[in-house]
């Protein structure tokens, strides 16, 4: 393993419990490993009725570690708490994900980090205090955009509040349930209703049942086949060499209510890539698009990871009145 860049002490105090496992296994599998039973320890400290098949779980990871071995997780989980404590904002596990460099072996996802979410975040307040408030986030990943925009809602005086997220990748939904207990005990602690739902499904074949106020997203940017099932599902905003973060984005407009929020993380290609012309039009149609922030530096992101084009932020509104200037 060689130098890692951290944020903090205790980060810093992770990555050497890690290299303690002295090579042994996977940085990967530690990791996993890791949030699996970290994950299981804070959801059986809320939910109880499914106490017994994660507390199976948990023990099941453990035993393949010596004892030894073992008692490194409870240090680790310490770390952990202590930096999540003393930086509530700081996306903790994401960022030891992207500085340990293991978007290699999860299908090369990667995390919005903390700051680039809580810019994400800034929904307007415009609803009625006493709304339910529908947020949808098709490509949930590791959960910190459903996190801050959640957060922003509280802080802002909503207390209904209705949330899916949608991720299919199941290596990384330990992730996620960490994220969803995080959620829920931040919701409690407001004294908000919340509902989660969590989907494992494809979103571009998905079907909702309803429409949502708030859709936020950091799609997957990949390339796939004119004849695959996404594109087929998709077609009327397929033109040519198709990709699915565009499919993602004309998706989530479909899905969105009349005067609904959109906030979508990208590549700048589909404002101008000829192969993004019939999902560009459609956007231009039903979106008011209100803001761009633009990141000139390639890396400027996801520091690190091996991110081709630039990246920008799209904040919209669905409506057919056009704003002259962006």
């Amino acid at each position: 393993m060689g130098k890692i860049r951290t944020r903090n002490q205790y980060q810093a105090e992770f990555v050497k419990c890690i290299q303690k496992f002295g090579g042994k296994y996977q940085t990967w599998e530690i990791f996993a490993d890791f949030i699996s039973m970290f994950a299981c320890a804070i959801s059986n400290g809320i939910d109880r009725v499914h106490f017994k098949p994660r507390e199976e779980m948990y023990m099941q990871i453990i035993r393949k570690y010596t004892k030894e071995e073992q008692a490194i997780f409870p240090e680790m989980m310490g770390h952990v708490i202590n930096g999540m404590e003393e930086n509530r904002d700081c996306d903790f596990l994401g960022e030891l994900y992207m500085a340990l460099d293991l978007g290699s072996h999860w299908k090369g996802q990667f995390f919005t980090p903390a700051e680039v979410s809580m810019r994400m975040a800034a929904v307007e307040n415009k609803y009625p205090k006493n709304q339910l408030i529908r947020v949808l986030d098709p490509g949930a990943g590791n959960g910190i955009l459903s996190f801050a925009v959640i957060d922003k809602l509280l802080r802002s005086g909503y207390k209904r509040l209705d949330i899916t997220l949608i991720e299919t990748d199941k290596e990384i939904l330990p992730v996620l349930e960490y994220t969803i207990t995080k959620i829920r005990q931040i919701c409690e602690s407001y004294h908000a209703e919340c509902t989660i739902h969590y989907i494992d499904q494809n979103f571009v074949l998905w079907e909702s049942s309803c429409l949502y106020d708030i859709v936020i997203c950091n799609p997957p940017y990949m390339k796939v086949r004119k004849d695959s099932i996404e594109a087929t599902a998709m077609k009327a905003y397929v033109y040519g060499q198709p990709n699915l973060y565009g499919l993602f984005m004309a998706k989530a407009v479909e899905l969105l209510r009349d005067n609904g929020q959109y906030v979508f993380i990208t590549p700048r290609s589909w404002t101008s890539g000829k192969y993004f012309t019939k999902v560009r039009s459609f956007l231009q149609k039903e979106l008011n698009i209100k803001e761009i922030d633009l990141f000139s530096s390639r890396d400027e992101v996801f520091q690190g990871e091996k991110v081709l084009q630039e990246t920008m932020i799209l904040y919209g509104e669905k409506g057919q009145i056009q704003n002259e200037k962006i």
